[in-house]
């Protein structure tokens, strides 16, 4: 244990930097639940909106009061304004859901990178170094200024399929594998970007397991996009529709 520790004294002087810049970014960022961000350099204003406007309408409602209407979800992943919907109840409150929204992405990622360092058996410095260098490095924290916050939700999604990937790359597929089904569900709902990145993972499993693991994978993949075709079938359509007008316009 000491042996541990002293191997591990290299990462706290970053752990406590890092951390302590993430603090400060997050405070300075809850001025949020009481400062409607209007800056023009941010997402925050779009998906708080969103977060009021799927209470009042619903799914698959049409906002008539923004922009001369327009159908609400269509051509935006659902899955963070679905995850903030729960919480806008709750605090009746769009931005103050939004925050928390945040912070709870922030308590699960490191909950799945304690996990996954569990099953790496990691130090908890390496552990939380580890979950400081994702999510606090120049690129993620960007996100927490500019409210990316669908991406961050997909995100955490993609850690916990990562886990689960990490996992059955040394061991059987076998039933607990069927939670493979809503994770990968949900990952497709939160971002297409971050889905197809972590897509490719999924595809190197697929390709050292046997051809009875190889099945188990494919099926489960086709029982996702069919929970999920409620969302990315109007979306496809609806992205059709968008290129064929526009390139009928560029002919004619």
């Amino acid at each position: 244990m000491l042996q541990k520790m002293i191997k591990d004294k290299w990462f706290y002087l970053g752990i406590f930097a890092t951390l302590g810049y993430l603090l400060i970014r997050i405070i300075d960022q809850s001025k949020i639940t009481w400062m409607f961000p209007l800056d023009y350099a941010n997402d925050h204003s779009a998906h708080i909106a969103k977060i009021f406007f799927l209470a009042k309408y619903g799914f698959d409602g049409m906002v008539p009061n923004w922009w001369g209407g327009f159908p609400l979800l269509k051509f935006y992943h659902p899955g963070s304004t679905i995850f903030a919907l729960p919480l806008f109840y709750l605090f009746r409150n769009a931005q103050v859901a939004e925050f928390v929204g945040i912070l709870l992405i922030y308590l699960f990622s490191f909950i799945a990178t304690f996990y996954l360092g569990k099953i790496q058996r990691w130090s908890l410095a390496k552990r939380t170094a580890f979950f400081l260098f994702f999510w606090v490095n120049p690129i993620t924290i960007s996100y927490l200024r500019v409210g990316r916050f669908g991406e961050m939700f997909g995100f955490f999604w993609a850690t916990v399929l990562f886990i689960i990937l990490i996992y059955y790359k040394d061991h059987k597929i076998d039933k607990k594998f069927l939670f493979f089904i809503p994770v990968y569900s949900i990952l497709l709902i939160s971002h297409i970007s971050v889905f197809m990145v972590f897509s490719s993972l999924v595809f190197s499993l697929f390709l050292i397991k046997n051809v009875k693991e190889k099945a188990i994978i494919v099926a489960c993949g086709i029982v996702s996009l069919a929970l999920t075709s409620i969302w990315w079938v109007r979306f496809l359509i609806g992205i059709r529709d968008t290129l064929g007008g526009a390139f009928s316009m560029v002919l004619f």
